[in-house]
């Protein structure tokens, strides 16, 4: 079944931005090699992976430009289950995105520790890594990037000094999805994370202490994507996350807004 998403948004009073802070651009790839080219060039000229998601071995990344090489990632590819082989890395670096292109895991780090402490959460059902954010929440941690591939659910906890408030909700259809999305938003929470797996929409959101409103949409094929996303890069708003599943491409566009 192909979801039908119409393009909703939680709307705030718009802040002019300096476009300079807008620069974003994105690629679609047909393999995991294809792909880490892409990133390199795109980190030499100063862009960073702002996300990525990908199915049936093809892989969607947005880029957004920087302005200091710390936000600059190194990719590594695994056709393995994300695991304990990511653990002395995870000590010396910073993971930023996991995600499965339906044949390969692909890990974007930033080559500097950011924070106190990252795992990897792994596990076989969508219910077994619920309860496992629940109980890394209790510790201090936060989920900053979550992906499905291979029957593994796989989560990025990351433990801040002084987290926000986390909440996820799961979604079967798209109508579902539409409504607990939109009483999110108007609780004040945004999205931070979306995946798609075994027939469920898993959403990750914070609750949101800087105003800025967002939006999202759907499209079956990656020209109609990208023609759309053009559109909304030019009303100021940037690509904050990415996801693939039930046979369409979704994105959650972000953009600051003025109390």
């Amino acid at each position: 079944m192909v979801l039908q998403l119409r393009a909703i948004s939680t709307v705030d009073e718009d802040r002019p931005i300096d476009p300079r802070e807008m620069a974003q651009t994105m690629s679609f790839s047909t393999s995991i090699s294809a792909n880490s080219r892409r990133i390199s060039a795109m980190v030499e000229k100063g862009f960073a992976l702002t996300a990525i998601a990908g199915e049936d071995g093809k892989l969607v990344s947005a880029f957004t430009k920087k302005s200091t090489a710390r936000d600059l990632c190194i990719v590594d590819i695994s056709e393995a289950d994300p695991g304990a082989s990511h653990s002395y890395r995870l000590s010396a670096s910073t993971l930023q995105h996991v995600a499965h292109n339906g044949e390969s895991w692909v890990f974007a780090y930033l080559p500097e520790k950011k924070y106190k402490s990252q795992t990897i959460l792994k596990c076989h059902t969508l219910e077994a890594m619920l309860a496992q954010i629940k109980f890394h929440w209790k510790k201090g941690y936060r989920i900053s990037s979550v992906a499905f591939g291979r029957g593994h659910w796989v989560s990025v906890a990351t433990q801040y000094t002084n987290p926000g408030e986390q909440s996820f909700f799961t979604a079967c259809d798209a109508e579902i999805l539409q409504e607990k999305t939109k009483q999110a938003w108007d609780e004040g929470k945004r999205i931070t994370g979306i995946t798609y797996g075994d027939g469920k929409w898993l959403v990750i959101l914070n609750q949101s202490a800087t105003m800025y409103s967002q939006k999202w949409l759907t499209r079956k094929s990656f020209s109609d994507l990208r023609a759309k996303v053009r559109e909304e890069w030019s009303q100021g708003f940037q690509i904050t996350s990415l996801a693939r599943g039930a046979g369409v491409w979704l994105v959650v566009f972000s953009k600051r807004t003025a109390k």
